[in-house]
């Protein structure tokens, strides 16, 4: 029998289902620095009474296992946190590899607040579009520090007890989202040697930590589909589900 060896799944969070819609949903497998691609897997979907959902054989695409869950399968399903997804993959190693992630069937699968566009208005010399301006980076793309800042946002939230699938629009994550992401952007530019992008990067970090402390959600409490009246604030450490019941963090069995 092979020796299996440590894979390590890239999650960027719970893994969300979209209600109705076809949400394909995905798994990306790392060893040593490089994708690992599995040769075949299933996949399988379990709401929060541990019933099965779906499960079916995933397709790889670019070494990444995926799975599409159709809307039919959803569409007369209540919605719900505690989900989870299991991946059986046959890795590299001749194993079978099982990775367990946790997931929820949603409204709508939140969007990321902030563009390419949002971090040029204010720092120009990272666009490469700007009339008469030399890009500070050539050839540099946006988009993998945006999806880490929205990545992390996401996670803060979820700490804080606020599941981002249940706020209602993003406008009030733009700025925290813009500073975070020029963040990222300027820690990496660090390693060219360069001591004031090290300074810039501790300067945005400050920004998005007073940007924060303001933020003021427009959030669906009771997971209704309309927004509350009263706003609530992104450091808050409790959730309701409209019942009187509540829970410290999501996916936390209510009453807890």
């Amino acid at each position: 029998m092979p020796i299996a060896v440590a894979y390590s799944p890239r999650v960027d969070g719970p893994l969300l289902v979209q209600r109705g819609r076809d949400t394909t949903l995905a798994l990306a497998v790392y060893r040593g620095g490089s994708l690992a691609t599995p040769s075949a897997g299933t996949f399988a979907l379990y709401n929060a009474e541990n019933a099965s959902v779906v499960t079916g054989a995933t397709t790889q695409v670019g070494g990444v296992a995926s799975y599409t869950v159709l809307g039919s399968t959803t569409t007369a399903l209540a919605l719900g946190d505690a989900w989870r997804t299991e991946w059986a993959l046959t890795m590299p190693d001749g194993v079978v590899h099982t990775f367990r992630e946790p997931g929820a069937l949603v409204r709508c699968v939140p969007a990321m607040a902030a563009s390419d566009a949002d971090i040029w208005r204010r720092v120009p010399t990272l666009s490469p579009h700007q009339p008469g301006v030399q890009p500070l980076i050539p050839g540099m793309t946006l988009q993998p520090y945006l999806e880490e800042a929205w990545r992390e946002i996401s996670q803060r939230l979820l700490r804080a007890g606020r599941r981002p699938w249940l706020v209602v629009g993003t406008s009030e994550l733009v700025t925290p989202h813009v500073l975070l992401t020029l963040a990222l952007v300027f820690e990496s530019l660090t390693t060219r040697a360069n001591e004031a992008y090290l300074e810039q990067a501790k300067l945005y970090r400050q920004q998005y930590e007073s940007a924060w402390s303001q933020v003021s959600l427009t959030y669906d409490v009771g997971d209704d589909g309309q927004a509350d009246t009263a706003p609530v604030t992104a450091a808050g450490s409790l959730w309701t589900n409209g019942r009187g019941q509540t829970g410290a963090r999501w996916g936390m069995p209510w009453g807890r």
